[in-house]
């Protein structure tokens, strides 16, 4: 009899194959995304937030850029400040490293790094390590059912991938994220995909607690010539 987390982790690798397989022409780009920041009302101290509103001032834009599993690097800069960048993530087969490059903005790994599109690179280690860096096993599957709709679950119930069936896209990534000294959940709903790329998320809502947070969606993308443009990037940063 096959054990069931070495049955799962078989299932997973076929999953993990199929979604390569369903965006095999995508393999590089260069995205411009922009962050929309929510703050949350608290009128109890005890109860904790209730609601949330846009507050436009922490708004901020990333630039990711991606060439299979060579390159992955993301740029955070404020908005409307594009040449001076606040903090940046580099990640290649070599070297990886973030950093904060202003003293009066800085970011958090988490809030500023949107990992889920290094899910594009075609490769499975990455694929797996990705998952590990969000802390969602990669030895536990199953096959969820919503609206006559199935789809696919990789991890446990707190922490989890979720992929629809069919045109394999990404719908949502369940988190626990350890938050003042508590347990909070933070999800990831993806609401738009591109429509060259069905599955390449365009937009997404950031939840804590059920409480949006974040909104954030590409404003342009570029799929051609991003080995030089990493390439370019490296340089600079090494500087």
């Amino acid at each position: 009899m096959i054990p069931s987390a070495l049955l799962a982790t078989t299932e997973i690798d076929k999953l993990i194959s199929n979604f390569f397989q369903s965006n095999h022409k995508l393999n590089e780009f260069n995205l411009v995304i922009k962050n929309s920041v929510f703050a949350l009302v608290r009128d109890d101290a005890w109860l904790g937030p209730k609601d949330s509103f846009r507050f436009p001032i922490n708004d901020f834009q990333q630039e990711v850029t991606l060439f299979r599993s060579s390159y992955f690097i993301t740029e955070v800069y404020k908005e409307k400040a594009r040449n001076n960048v606040s903090a940046v993530y580099i990640k290649t087969i070599n070297q990886s490293k973030f950093l904060n490059l202003r003293e009066d903005t800085t970011f958090s790994f988490f809030d500023s790094v949107p990992l889920y599109y290094r899910l594009f690179s075609k490769n499975t280690t990455v694929f797996k390590d990705i998952l590990a860096s969000y802390g969602i096993p990669d030895n536990s599957y199953k096959i969820l059912q919503r609206n006559n709709t199935l789809f696919y679950q990789i991890g446990d119930e707190k922490q989890n991938l979720v992929i629809r069936s069919g045109v394999m896209r990404l719908e949502e990534i369940n988190l626990t994220i350890h938050m003042n000294d508590e347990d909070q959940k933070y999800q990831i709903r993806f609401t738009d995909w591109h429509s060259r790329y069905p599955q390449l998320p365009v937009s997404a809502e950031h939840y804590l607690n059920k409480l949006l947070i974040k909104k954030n969606h590409i404003e342009n993308a570029l799929f051609a010539n991003n080995r030089s443009r990493a390439r370019k990037k490296l340089i600079e940063y090494s500087k």
